[in-house]
């Protein structure tokens, strides 16, 4: 554990978020589950069902919750806010949404916004992170195969260096990735028919009639930093123009996949000169932006702390990079 986060325990939650001047909780999860899916059981932490209840019961005895149009309307049209408010928002567009997290907002009256990866939707394709993770828990059953370790050895893989090279393996190397599932014998369409790991246009109607919002997550997940301007530019405007057709929504958001790293002002510039969306959002914790429309969102699945503990560590490092003023993204 840092040693911020054990300093942050000793101090209130109420002094901690007073003093960061923090007006706005912005907690960020992809998915909930009693049973972590294999295509998201190498990448990240999955909160179960009653850890997620009590972290929402948390936010909800500390926070107002509010809705994407009430944050568009702050953000654009200078309107208040309730004090301490909340918006709560879900990366990828995981099948659990409408399983398991849906539910539970709808009992306890919480809105939220569900960004989603289009080229997802509807189980068409598989993120290449999420391949990646289905590769290493193949790979733990098969490890012992002689067969396979021969085949891995061909192309210059051993069983020591499995993991680490498949970490290696990103958006550009999707053949790669494939090349490694064939040997293993595993058939990521099969997959996605079978387990289907995304939401699919019905529910998202469905989630839409019962009051929820969505966004735009790119189409299909690369890192910003990673692709060129243009390729940037298209990712957005696509998976916006998409929703936007297919769901008929009014409103326009984006979320970047993984983080907003590297991302420079030429987009922010192109993207406002184009209205590409009203908002745009990061994974920066609580650091502010000198681009005034795109907010930063806390991840909660990077660590197995409490909301109350994750928060309470990202406000006393608001209030430390406040003092030094180091707690504003410049944009390039």
């Amino acid at each position: 554990m840092q040693a911020r986060t054990l300093i942050s325990q000793f101090f209130p939650y109420r002094l901690l978020r007073k003093i960061s001047r923090s007006r706005l909780a912005m907690p960020l999860y992809h998915l909930v589950s009693n049973q972590t899916p294999p295509h998201v059981r190498h990448l990240h932490i999955v909160k179960s069902e009653h850890e997620f209840i009590s972290e929402l019961d948390f936010f909800l005895k500390e926070h107002s919750p509010i809705g994407l149009q009430d944050l568009i309307d702050y953000i654009i049209n200078g309107r208040q806010l309730p004090e301490h408010a909340l918006f709560l928002s879900f990366d990828d567009g995981y099948r659990e949404c409408f399983d398991i997290i849906r539910p539970i907002l709808l009992k306890k009256g919480i809105p939220a916004t569900f960004f989603l990866t289009t080229d997802f939707l509807d189980n068409k394709k598989l993120g290449y992170k999420c391949k990646q993770s289905v590769l290493k828990e193949s790979y733990l059953m098969l490890s012992g195969d002689k067969e396979i370790n021969l085949l891995l050895s061909s192309i210059g893989l051993n069983s020591g260096d499995f993991s680490k090279a498949v970490d290696a393996l990103e958006y550009h190397h999707q053949d790669k990735i494939d090349e490694l599932a064939e040997i293993l014998g595993i058939d990521f369409n099969g997959y996605l028919a079978q387990s289907k790991p995304y939401l699919d246009s019905t529910q998202v109607e469905q989630m839409l009639e019962e009051g929820f919002t969505i966004g735009a997550h790119s189409e299909d997940h690369p890192v910003f930093e990673n692709i060129s301007i243009n390729e940037q530019i298209r990712q957005t405007e696509n998976s916006i123009k998409f929703l936007e057709e297919r769901f008929k929504i009014k409103y326009r958001t984006f979320a970047f996949p993984f983080y907003d790293n590297g991302v420079g002002r030429k987009f922010f510039d192109e993207a406002s000169s184009r209205h590409l969306f009203d908002i745009s959002f990061g994974t920066a914790g609580l650091m502010d932006d000198d681009i005034p429309n795109n907010l930063q969102r806390v991840w909660m699945e990077a660590t197995s702390q409490t909301a109350k503990n994750i928060f309470k560590e990202k406000y006393l490092t608001k209030f430390v990079k406040l003092q030094i003023h180091k707690n504003i993204i410049h944009r390039l």
